[in-house]
């Protein structure tokens, strides 16, 4: 029974590894783009011209 539960626990884990590479990656790909826009855009549009 321990090994059927360690198992999960591993598998679970992996998971939430996976997720939160996941996570990250969208996040850093809507850094970019919002970089990629800001880049674009004129400093009245900007967000970060302060």
């Amino acid at each position: 029974m321990g090994d059927v539960m360690e198992q999960e626990l591993v598998e679970l884990g992996l998971h939430r590894e996976n997720l939160y590479k996941r996570q990250h990656d969208a996040y850093e790909q809507e850094e970019r783009n919002n970089g990629e826009l800001r880049s674009t855009g004129t400093a009245a549009d900007r967000k970060d011209h302060l």
